[in-house]
């Protein structure tokens, strides 16, 4: 997720290319922005998910297929 969190141990010259690789490591193509996360997050709070129970919800652009694709 992109936060000032993530990239804080890099010089400030190289971040952007950072995000750039990391973007293009993602399926999607983009590196989450915490409205992403938090937009999942609210529906959970919501009436509208209130059946939903015991699941994993994987919020990574594609990662995770990418990865399990790759075996």
């Amino acid at each position: 997720t992109d936060t000032p969190l993530v990239w804080q141990n890099l010089p400030t010259g190289e971040i952007a290319a950072a995000k750039r690789a990391a973007a293009a490591e993602i399926p999607l193509g983009f590196v989450a922005a915490p409205s992403d996360i938090a937009s999942v997050v609210a529906f959970l709070l919501s009436d509208e998910a209130r059946f939903i129970t015991g699941q994993s919800i994987v919020i990574d652009g594609g990662t995770l297929a990418k990865i399990a694709a790759s075996y």
